[in-house]
């Protein structure tokens, strides 16, 4: 879906796979690409392929965000979406750290929180973030997400011990950030 001249965001290809790659391969930790025991992982292309392919089935959302230009600039998704608990997990990671601010960042995020709130009806999307993932963290504290709580000394990265946080946003706080931004006010 194009979402202005600035930005498309579209479901995860196949022909993504070598980007997604290029994310957990680039040196740059990031929670979003974290295992389930919260390890980094390097994850085989064919391995990714794989993930694209089930994404559906295991009721993820993945999407990959290019600039006006067609260039791939991040990946984003809602997954481990649980319909009846009413939450999921939101990840937006751009190739860039500069990315979180730019006009494509607002927009991707946008995105996700109408799919999200509008059309899954969540009632809330939670987002985790490394202690040196600085520039997401406050991109989402100015998009009106709250901490819920840091995990410290979680895992090691280049021997020093870093936390963990997650945060969320509520489906009262968003719509009432959409009926304030509809009014001309600005959250």
């Amino acid at each position: 879906m194009k979402l202005s001249p600035h930005t498309t965001v579209r479901f995860c290809e196949p022909d993504d796979a070598d980007f997604i790659r290029d994310l957990y391969y680039d040196g740059i930790p990031r929670a979003a690409l974290l295992d389930g025991r919260r390890e980094p992982m390097l994850p085989l292309r064919s391995e990714i392929l794989e993930i694209i392919r089930k994404s559906e089935a295991a009721r993820a959302m993945l999407f990959t965000i290019e600039d006006g230009t067609g260039i791939l600039r991040a990946w984003s998704g809602l997954r481990g979406l649980n319909p009846d608990a009413r939450f999921a997990e939101l990840f937006l990671v751009f190739a860039d750290e500069a990315g979180y601010d730019s006009l494509q960042a607002d927009e991707a995020l946008g995105y996700l929180l109408d799919r999200a709130f509008f059309q899954t009806d969540l009632g809330r999307v939670l987002v985790s973030c490394l202690e040196s993932e600085k520039a997401w963290r406050q991109f989402l504290l100015r998009k009106g997400f709250s901490s819920c709580g840091i995990q410290r000394d979680i895992m090691c990265i280049s021997g020093t011990w870093t936390g963990i946080e997650t945060l969320e946003l509520t489906a009262e706080t968003f719509y009432k950030q959409a009926s304030q931004d509809k009014g001309g006010e600005k959250s």
